[in-house]
């Protein structure tokens, strides 16, 4: 006889190691004395990865949920702040259907999220749009295009579109090519806190 005792409570079963301290999940497997075939064993990891990918996909879409749930709010009386708390919201799931995280990748849907969210004043998403151009994702590629999102981006002092502008006149991408000019940018960029444009300006000074 082998005596097993748990904590039912949601959203999990825990059973603590230390009392107070410390809790783990509970293999119940150890009050079990017929071992796994290798065929059961391969089912059970199966499932165990199963559900952590699910849980992982249900965290993201709850993230989203509250970026939502938050710009739906009726607006405070600062509507500036408001804005802006929906062009985040906004941005957030365009991300997350380029990356697809939490959702089937979607560029299309993508590139909706992050032109409203610019439409809202999101020099982050202005910064994703320029990429697309750039990229030729669900637009035809254009780096005339792809320059003039990076710069709108950029006129916000956002660290990424500063650093992309520098890509621009560093490599001739819709802009007769200008190392001064893209060390100007990468320094811009590097003095908002984007590290990689440190890399950049020692790149191009051996040019």
């Amino acid at each position: 006889l082998r005596l097993g005792y748990v904590d039912g409570t949601a959203p999990h079963v825990a059973e603590p190691g230390v009392f107070g301290a410390d809790s783990d999940y509970v293999n119940l497997g150890i009050f079990c004395r017929t071992p796994l075939s290798a065929s059961d064993a391969a089912r059970a990891a199966e499932i165990s990865a199963s559900y952590k990918a699910r849980y992982a996909r249900a965290y993201a879409l709850l993230a989203a949920g509250a970026q939502l749930e938050k710009a739906l709010e009726p607006p405070p009386p600062d509507e500036k702040a408001a804005e802006r708390d929906c062009a985040d919201a906004y941005y957030f799931l365009g991300i997350l259907y380029q990356n697809g995280q939490g959702v089937e990748r979607d560029l299309k849907k993508a590139i909706d999220q992050f032109l409203r969210a610019s439409e809202r004043g999101s020099a982050g998403a202005d910064e994703r749009i320029g990429w697309f151009f750039h990229k030729g994702y669900v637009m035809a590629r254009s780096d005339a295009d792809a320059l003039v999102w990076f710069r709108r981006a950029a006129s916000h002092n956002h660290k990424l579109g500063e650093y992309d502008m520098g890509l621009c006149y560093e490599y001739g991408w819709g802009v007769e090519r200008n190392l001064k000019e893209a060390a100007n940018w990468y320094e811009r960029s590097f003095h908002h806190g984007y590290r990689k444009a440190g890399e950049a300006l020692r790149r191009i000074s051996r040019q």
